[in-house]
């Protein structure tokens, strides 16, 4: 019910569309960014925000030494939705160049929250496209592919009906993960048709993809230490979850007597096509896992394989394989700032779903796979995943900080150029509406002076 006061109002739409924003995986700077940008272009400039992962704190002061008015929003759990990501933008921005008033835009926002969640049928449709397509990035067979997809179905499934029961999401995965390798064993048995590791890797990978997101890598990069933490903490704890399933799954059906060869990872090297092609499927699955709209799939397979086609041309000139995936993901972050605004997609979202191609699933499997085998060898594979993913993050957020910078500096000489010529086209509101599209990069002690911080 709407409030009496105004500044009730507006507060209950910043958090409401603050919380939206960060538990659909958007940077605490944006969400920050956003949030002041209500605030200030709707007459209260010397409002402060507070973000971590759990809740969002809004507090002003007025000048009059009248009462201090604060408000504290708790975070709930979510993932990516690549749709409430766009519609809530939108809003936004709306609310920004006064398109519409904070009554309608509370509106807005519980049809938002009312509309049906994506349907389960969607949801397995893109994780069976992750699977097949991770096996196939992996050289595996047409067999190996669709007993992968398969196992990777399980997973998805299981864990989401154990999360409804609100099992804590570690044994949820772990169960999940276990339920499928059994599954995959006992394919595999009746099925002889080998590599074993890549069914593994690629059942468990299309549960990795998207869950550190490029966003927890912002928020260490930019200084949001206890967003950062948390979520990579929280993707640490799903993929051990995994992990430890997979492999107690594999000694459970060594005892019972079908014995699976888990180093054995297929064909090393598929051909460039077949990898291309399997990049853009895994995007596309990963975009329909995410709620994209349908007419956004073929844009998603292309930087998908686009990103894929970069790694490969930088791995033949004789590239490291980490700086090859840097800076096929820089190119990636570059790319989702700029179509940001003609496509109608979030930054964010965008790059997500974009980069799950690049997940190094064999390099982390194969450090597990040592440590359960008691190889030496367990200590670099891991090391090696955890750079690779490093590398993925810092080059998407290069990529992203170039994009940005560039778009801030040409649309500051734009509004420049209209203000001394007394074009009022496009004014304050316009300006800082089109900013919200475009990453944020400061620091959370920066004091930005009561304005939104740009850039």
């Amino acid at each position: 019910m709407p409030s009496s006061r105004p500044i009730d109002d507006l507060f209950t739409f910043t958090l409401r569309a603050g919380s939206m924003l960060l538990r659909n995986g958007s940077p605490s700077a944006n969400v920050t960014q956003a949030m002041l940008t209500i605030t200030r272009v709707n007459g209260f400039a010397t409002t402060t925000a507070n973000v971590t992962m759990g809740q969002i704190t809004l507090s002003y002061t007025p000048a009059d030494d009248a009462t201090p008015v604060t408000r504290v929003q708790t975070v709930g759990a979510a993932g990516l939705d690549v749709h409430v990501l766009t519609v809530l933008e939108h809003i936004v921005e709306d609310v920004v160049t006064s398109r519409i008033d904070i009554r309608e835009a509370l509106r807005r926002l519980d049809e938002l929250e009312a509309e049906p969640p994506q349907t389960r049928t969607l949801k397995t449709l893109g994780t069976a496209a992750m699977g097949f397509g991770f096996a196939w990035l992996l050289g595996g067979s047409l067999g190996v592919c669709l007993i992968a997809t398969v196992c990777a179905v399980i997973i998805d499934v299981v864990s989401a009906w154990l999360a409804r029961v609100q099992l804590p999401s570690y044994y949820g995965r772990a169960i999940a993960a276990g339920l499928a390798v059994a599954t995959g064993a006992v394919l595999v048995a009746v099925f002889p048709i080998g590599s074993p590791g890549v069914i593994i890797t690629a059942a468990l990978v299309t549960q990795l993809a998207g869950s550190a997101s490029v966003s927890a890598i912002q928020d260490l990069l930019t200084g949001w230490y206890l967003t950062a933490c948390g979520r990579l903490i929280e993707s640490t704890i799903l993929t051990l979850g995994l992990v430890v399933g997979a492999i107690g799954a594999v000694y459970g059906v060594a005892y019972v007597g079908v014995h699976l060869d888990i180093e054995k990872t297929g064909n090393g090297n598929p051909v460039a096509w077949q990898t291309t092609l399997a990049a853009a499927l895994i995007a596309i699955g990963f975009a329909l896992l995410s709620h994209a709209r349908w007419r956004h799939l073929p844009l998603f397979g292309l930087l998908g394989a686009a990103a894929r086609a970069i790694y490969l041309l930088l791995s033949a000139a004789g590239i490291s394989n980490f700086t090859a995936t840097s800076v096929a993901a820089m190119g990636l972050g570059i790319v989702s700032v700029v179509m940001a605004r003609p496509t109608h997609l979030p930054t964010s979202g965008a790059l997500d779903v974009a980069i799950s191609p690049l997940v190094p699933g064999m390099v982390l499997y194969k450090g597990f796979a040592a440590l359960a085998t008691h190889s030496g060898s367990a200590g670099a594979y891991l090391f090696e995943a955890m750079a690779v993913a490093l590398a993925i993050g810092t080059g998407a957020v290069l990529g992203q900080f170039i994009a940005s910078r560039s778009l801030w500096s040409a649309r500051s000489v734009q509004y420049k150029h209209a203000s001394q010529h007394g074009d009022a086209d496009l004014d304050d509101t316009e300006f800082a509406a089109k900013g919200l599209s475009t990453p944020d990069f400061r620091r959370p002690f920066i004091d930005h002076g009561g304005e939104a911080p740009r850039g």
